[in-house]
């Protein structure tokens, strides 16, 4: 019985992920999440940390998991895909994705098409 109300691992990551993806593009900051889930951003920091996540951290998953699925679609350019992700440029989402993969996201497409 304490087993089914012990805190689930990662469960309030899975569901920052889940509340950013579909704010993207627009304010995906920790106050505009934090708010959506009724807390402070203090408090979800706090218990993002209990699950050994960071704020930061989720937001860039949920980026790069993003940004390769939108990378199969080559009708995409990689300025609306930058957008998408909330990038300001097309440079700042290139640095951002290639911290992600080792990969430039131009090479990545080239790849994932072979």
């Amino acid at each position: 019985a304490a087993l089914a109300h012990a805190p689930r691992p990662n469960a309030l990551a899975a569901t920052v992920a889940a509340k950013i993806e579909a704010a993207l593009p627009g304010d995906v900051s920790a106050d505009a999440i934090a708010q959506q889930l009724k807390m402070s951003a203090r408090t979800l920091q706090r218990r993002l940390e209990e699950e050994g996540r960071s704020y930061s951290s989720v937001l860039d998953e949920v980026r790069a998991n993003v940004a390769k699925k939108l990378l199969v679609d080559r009708a995409l350019g990689l300025s609306e895909i930058a957008f998408r992700l909330g990038f300001s440029d097309l440079a700042t989402f290139s640095r951002a994705f290639k911290r992600w993969t080792g990969t430039p996201p131009g090479t990545y497409r080239r790849r994932s098409a072979s």
